[in-house]
């Protein structure tokens, strides 16, 4: 038997409980609950990335392509890294966590669908930023580059504007 069911076991046990007892009772289900949901997220979550195995190889090529690019041509670059960011923000953090939120596969790949097929970063700045804050304790509107103090999508939005003048 598991643990989790061990415990609804204990708690059945305990169903003779007396009234200083309901609380803990209660807050022992609130656990419970949470746990459940939060295990069953996680297998969601992981099913995307067990069934799309490959989804970094088009972050990876346009990475590979912006290093080559970079002595011919930094305007090239910055346009294939750009590429890279918002491909990776897109595919394989927000897509991924919509996919793990939503319980049936074929709606959950439809809703992600919809979700990242917007073009531009700020159509789906919210989205991407409470999915951050909720989930993995990522605050997007402070988060910096490493070893600069730039705020993150502040210079990703900066960088956005100068490839599109």
């Amino acid at each position: 038997m598991d643990p989790l069911q061990e415990r609804l076991t204990k708690i059945l046990e305990a169903a003779n409980w007396d009234s200083d007892e309901d609380e803990t009772f209660f807050a022992e289900i609130d656990e419970l609950k949470q746990n459940a949901i939060s295990e069953f997220t996680f297998d969601r979550l992981r099913s995307y990335y067990l069934e799309n195995t490959s989804a970094y190889v088009p972050v990876k090529a346009r990475l590979t392509e912006a290093k080559e690019l970079m002595e011919v041509s930094p305007s090239a670059s910055l346009v294939f890294s750009i590429s890279a960011a918002e491909i990776c923000l897109k595919n394989l953090i927000l897509r991924p966590m919509i996919h793990g939120f939503v319980h049936q596969a074929y709606v959950a790949q439809l809703i992600a669908n919809l979700a990242v097929s917007h073009m531009g970063w700020d159509r789906f700045k919210e989205l991407l930023e409470a999915i951050l804050r909720d989930k993995l304790g990522i605050d997007l509107s402070t988060a910096t580059v490493r070893g600069a103090n730039k705020r993150l999508w502040s210079e990703l939005t900066r960088l956005v504007k100068h490839v599109t003048i």
